[in-house]
């Protein structure tokens, strides 16, 4: 643990004001982009030393936050109380350059990817065609953003990206290890500035179906339970025609995507597809388990002639 605490103290003189720790905790997870505000040039996975092999990661990835320790919310605050683990396998340290976060300004985000040891891990299986998904959402569940930093090759990956208010956001990385499972790792970052004060309290949507740049999403969704299998089936539709969407695409190699994260953001899934091999059309379904009641925000993420629409909703299980 003193060797671990030296290279963490090193890890943070190196990198700026580090925004965030992370949690360890062996979990399943996926993968994200982002570039000159929020999508850098992507690097080919030959390079830098990544395995060429596509991991297989199908289905629901995920994390259940089970600790409220100050560490977890370390914010601007840095290093002191940082919840760490002997059995981590995996760690990731997010950190922002020079003066950290500020709303309204473009910032660099590193994220290091190290081995219980510090050691960094360099190599890295691709995922739904990126080598690692970042996933950003503010405390209030209004500011999402799904992201891909370019890799470096040394276990470092980077992207450029903005924050339009000021407050707490909670991060999750998603990568896989070159011979390792899918891993997720989390924690929380701060962004100086005016924060969101009016956000009303998250509530269940009375209705299902919403409409994104011309495209009707419907949400088609049973009585869910805590524990068991639910069925999450999208449909699209033209908004001006009423008929069913043309153009669908898969995004990221997959029909669509599907971020759920729980109000108290204390869970967290990944959601592809329940068929690996189904194909961008009208209609899209995913399966997935609720781990406990609650209110949960869904984010789904689909492509239609060339345009990514990520369309939200809210639902109560239980």
């Amino acid at each position: 643990m003193k060797r671990l605490a030296v290279i963490l103290l090193i890890t943070v003189l190196a990198a700026g004001a580090v925004t965030l720790v992370y949690e360890n905790r062996k979990t399943e997870t996926t993968e994200t982009t982002a570039g000159k505000t929020d999508e850098p040039t992507e690097h080919s996975a030959t390079e830098h030393g990544a395995s060429t092999e596509a991991a297989d990661d199908g289905g629901t990835h995920r994390h259940m936050n089970e600790s409220n320790s100050e560490g977890d919310h370390a914010g601007m605050e840095g290093m002191e109380g940082m919840d760490m683990e002997e059995d981590a396998g995996f760690q990731a340290v997010l950190a922002a350059a020079g003066d950290g976060l500020k709303a309204g300004q473009d910032s660099e985000l590193t994220i290091r990817i190290q081995d219980d040891d510090g050691a960094p891990v360099t190599k890295f299986a691709i995922s739904h065609e990126k080598l690692l998904h970042l996933i950003i959402v503010s405390e209030d569940l209004r500011d999402f953003r799904h992201i891909h930093p370019g890799y470096d090759g040394s276990g470092v990956f980077r992207v450029m990206t903005q924050f339009a208010s000021g407050g707490r956001y909670k991060w999750f990385a998603d990568f896989v290890p070159t011979g390792s499972s899918s891993v997720t790792r989390s924690g929380w970052l701060t962004v100086d500035g005016k924060p969101v004060y009016d956000a009303p309290a998250l509530q269940a949507d009375s209705s299902l179906i919403h409409q994104v740049e011309g495209t009707q999403v419907e949400l088609v969704m049973g009585k869910a339970a805590a524990g068991q299998e639910a069925e999450l089936t999208f449909r699209f539709r033209d908004a001006a025609s009423g008929k069913e969407a043309s153009g669908m695409q898969n995004y990221l190699g997959a029909a669509g995507h599907v971020v759920i994260v729980s109000s108290d953001m204390e869970q967290y899934l990944h959601v592809h597809p329940a068929d690996s091999q189904q194909t961008a059309g009208p209609e899209a379904k995913f399966s997935t388990t609720f781990p406990v009641d609650g209110l949960y925000k869904i984010w789904g993420q689909f492509q239609r002639d060339g345009r990514v629409l990520t369309v939200p909703f809210v639902v109560k299980i239980g």
